[in-house]
Formats: structure tokens, sequence, C-alpha cells
């Protein structure tokens, strides 16, 4: 897989949500697009963590790194 330029990694829209990621892979935050509360995440979204055994309220319980 080539790897991606840093630009275009960071040339996200308004409302782009997005996992963090630490450098072995576990999912250590979510970004939240501004104005946007964690009950307004897509579904694809909801349906990701919860297929990986993760509650997106296990990050308000336990707050990662929220952007």
């Amino acid at each position: 897989m080539a790897p991606v330029p840093f630009e275009q990694l960071i040339a996200m829209h308004a409302d782009d949500w997005a996992l963090i990621f630490d450098g072995h892979g576990r999912i250590k935050g979510i970004f939240v697009p501004a104005g946007k509360e964690e009950e307004d995440a897509p579904e694809d979204l909801l349906n990701l963590l919860r297929t990986a055994g993760i509650s997106l309220n296990q990050f308000i319980e336990d707050p990662p790194v929220i952007h």
C-alpha cells in the first residue's frame, strides 16, 4: 500500500469523524467534528465499534483523547 501524503490526510471535511489509533493499533480516541456530540455519531461508525466490542460510552466514561 502506498503511503498517503500528509496533506491528503489532513484534508478532512467539516463533518468527518475519525478513529485515532496508537502505535500498537489500539483505538485511543475519536475525532468528533465541531458542533457534533457523541450521540450524533454515524451509524456505520457505531457498527464498527460494536463489531470490535467497543462502546462509544466507553470513551465518555473513560475519556481518551477526543479532538
